[in-house]
């Protein structure tokens, strides 16, 4: 399996620890491409000629791609945003983010991640009336949904469906946020931190490391919630 866009010089182990990356899995319970082990993948490179690889190191490119991962998100996103691609495609992707947070918490040392109940949706506001702002957005997800991509194929069919899921993401944010937005405006206290930047700079600085546990708790709960917005099915184990 080729990825000729990521083509470059560097180390043979990497290309093995990005087939390792969750998202490469689509679903599938297997580490591996989806196909199969890590200890399978490392048997197989060896006996084709590539040489031993230790678990450790495979791991550490694994926690790299899923980074590098995240990154990319982050970058395509910003293609839309700044107008230099616009793209629903793009824009969608982002939202891609928080997967691989939530995917580098479970893969650094810690232990299992807190769970948590699903949040209650909020009420919706009687100031506009109806359909509230939630039931427009249900209503044009449907048609594109039912109309939009019965009647295309190709490209168009493939942005309809892209559409479809950035629209429910929008019906679950519109529904869940009010309370999230409380959740983690109180992690963010508990840490006596006043918004995301400052939280970032005191775990650089090495300022929370007395408190490691506490803040992979409030990370936890906050890269949770964006995924019951995103994705809440990456919070399931792959099946």
């Amino acid at each position: 399996m080729l990825d000729w866009e990521r083509a470059h010089l560097g180390v043979p182990i990497e290309d093995l620890g990005w087939y390792c990356v969750r998202a490469w899995r689509f679903g599938s319970p297997s580490p591996a491409g989806g196909m199969g082990s890590r200890e399978e993948l490392l048997e197989g490179y060896a006996a084709a000629g590539g040489g031993p690889v230790e678990p450790e190191a495979l791991r550490w490119w694994e926690v790299l791609g899923t980074l590098k991962w995240g990154l990319i998100c982050i970058v395509q996103a910003q293609g839309h945003l700044s107008g230099a691609s616009r793209s629903v495609e793009l824009a969608t992707i982002g939202r891609r983010v928080c997967e691989n947070e939530w995917d580098l918490l479970a893969l650094l040392p810690g232990g299992p991640l807190p769970e948590a109940a699903t949040p209650a949706a909020a009420d919706s506001s009687d100031l506009h009336g109806r359909p509230t702002a939630a039931e427009l957005v249900e209503a044009v997800r449907e048609w594109v949904d039912d109309d939009v991509r019965g009647a295309t194929e190709g490209r168009v069919a493939f942005h309809a469906r892209v559409a479809v899921n950035a629209l429910r993401i929008v019906e679950r944010q519109l529904a869940l946020s009010p309370a999230q937005e409380q959740l983690h405006a109180a992690g963010l206290a508990e840490l006596g931190c006043a918004d995301d930047a400052e939280l970032a700079a005191r775990i650089r600085s090495g300022e929370l490391d007395a408190q490691a546990e506490h803040v992979r708790e409030v990370v936890a709960r906050s890269v949770r919630a964006k995924l019951h917005v995103a994705n809440p099915g990456w919070l399931e184990p792959d099946a």
